[in-house]
């Protein structure tokens, strides 16, 4: 079976040349991102000579403001967005599987409040929510991590419930209550194992969002703060400079977008490999 599975991706990999253009480019960002520590590279290096300078051989994305090196700091803006995306979405989805197995393992009264609570989350647009919040902590990457993670959590919750309720039906989770195994083994050995297809999918998906919602919130002035810089800041900074220098804006919009859509795709290829459902789809 794992093998078939194996082939599948493959095959669908191969075929589809987004999928594969997806995974080459997060392969590329991740490196870069990572890579540009060992270089010598520095974000905030100031050139007041060569403010706001158009792209050249030099400087290939030109410069902002203050001189420094646009493609530079979109690099590191990098690193912060997806390190952002990454810990946002562990979060998050950390609190979405533990509310979503408990509301659909045990229903009943439990089940009635959980879901409540999601329902009053779910009410309030996240934009005033996560700007509220954020105004209360101390500003930086931690609390913006917190913020976003303790936010997007509900509809992984409600995924995740679903597959609870269905996956707690199955003959060997009877059996295993029917012998008197401790219901929080069930949830961990038996009932955890079985969503975890769906906890893929809603994994990536997450950071995707993750990302999305810090540079709403960077854009809007409430979430990386200087000297620190996101793709979300970048952005909100070329605002200012936007009739003189619009290659400012573009970088770092063309990223996002493209980062959270290669996201996206990378979501659909997990899901395929770990979802039998998936492969009779895929066939």
């Amino acid at each position: 079976m794992k093998n078939r599975r194996i082939e599948l991706v493959k095959r669908k990999f191969i075929s589809d040349k987004g999928m594969w253009l997806a995974v080459a480019y997060l392969l590329f960002i991740i490196v870069i991102a990572v890579g540009i520590q060992f270089t010598d590279l520095d974000p905030n290096a100031m050139n007041l000579q060569k403010m706001l300078a158009a792209p050249d051989e030099v400087n290939i994305f030109g410069t902002d403001e203050l001189g420094r090196d646009y493609l530079t700091r979109v690099i590191y803006g990098a690193r912060v967005s997806l390190l952002v995306g990454v810990l946002a979405m562990i979060t998050s989805v950390t609190i979405g599987v533990m509310v979503g197995m408990i509301a659909g393992y045990f229903g009943g009264i439990i089940d009635s409040i959980l879901m409540r609570l999601v329902d009053v989350f779910c009410a309030v647009p996240w934009i005033i929510m996560v700007t509220v919040v954020s105004l209360l902590f101390k500003k930086g990457l931690a609390s913006i991590v917190i913020v976003i993670g303790c936010f997007g959590w509900m509809e992984i919750s409600r995924l995740v419930r679903t597959e609870t309720m269905a996956a707690k039906n199955r003959e060997y989770v009877h059996y295993a209550e029917l012998i008197g195994v401790p219901k929080w083994k069930i949830m961990l050995l038996h009932i955890l194992p079985a969503i975890f297809p769906t906890i893929i999918t809603a994994a990536t998906g997450a950071i995707a969002n993750a990302i999305m919602v810090e540079s709403s919130m960077s854009f809007l002035g409430i979430g990386i703060q200087a000297p620190m810089s996101s793709w979300g800041t970048l952005l909100q900074m070329a605002q200012k400079t936007l009739g003189k220098a619009p290659h400012m804006a573009i970088l770092p919009g063309v990223l996002i977008i493209c980062t959270i859509c290669a996201f996206n795709k990378l979501g659909d290829l997990l899901r395929l490999f770990v979802e039998p459902r998936a492969m009779q789809e895929g066939k």
